[in-house]
């Protein structure tokens, strides 16, 4: 995973700050036991609620020297910045990981979430950074 920075680092800040208070409230409101769907229509209830833009089902394609060669979705794409995964599983797969990094690729967003509902006792949540910087050094290209 060269080239993608793990990180509670500042890049969107206030933003992402926002959405993760949007996924605390849902999770301590709903618990751990519902599937995703449930997940993903409480955060667009607390996203609309906190005065956040949200699309649900984003698609975007992805090419290869100027053809489309995949075509992707986004759970949700928050204020045209911010994509986020959802889960609702006992706990994040390494799979999920790649799933989203992929999302930041294809979509050339810089910040991502990974938020999983289904982990029992807390909110379990994974943030992703890819810039373009680290794009272009990788050969990454939506």
């Amino acid at each position: 995973m060269s080239g993608v920075i793990v990180s509670m680092g500042l890049l969107k800040s206030e933003l992402t700050s926002k959405i993760l208070g949007c996924a605390f409230a849902v999770y301590n409101e709903l618990g751990p036991f519902l599937r995703e769907p449930a997940y993903q229509k409480a955060m667009e209830y607390a996203l609309s609620d906190a005065a956040l833009r949200w699309e649900r089902q984003k698609r975007f394609k992805v090419s290869f020297r100027g053809r489309q060669v995949a075509l992707g979705k986004v759970d949700l794409l928050v204020e045209d910045q911010v994509i986020l995964e959802l889960k609702a599983v006992e706990s994040l797969h390494p799979n999920f990981v790649s799933q989203l990094i992929w999302y930041l690729a294809g979509t050339e967003q810089e910040v991502g979430f990974l938020l999983n509902f289904g982990h029992l006792g807390k909110l379990e949540y994974r943030r992703l950074i890819l810039t373009a910087e680290h794009r272009d050094t990788r050969g990454w290209r939506g």
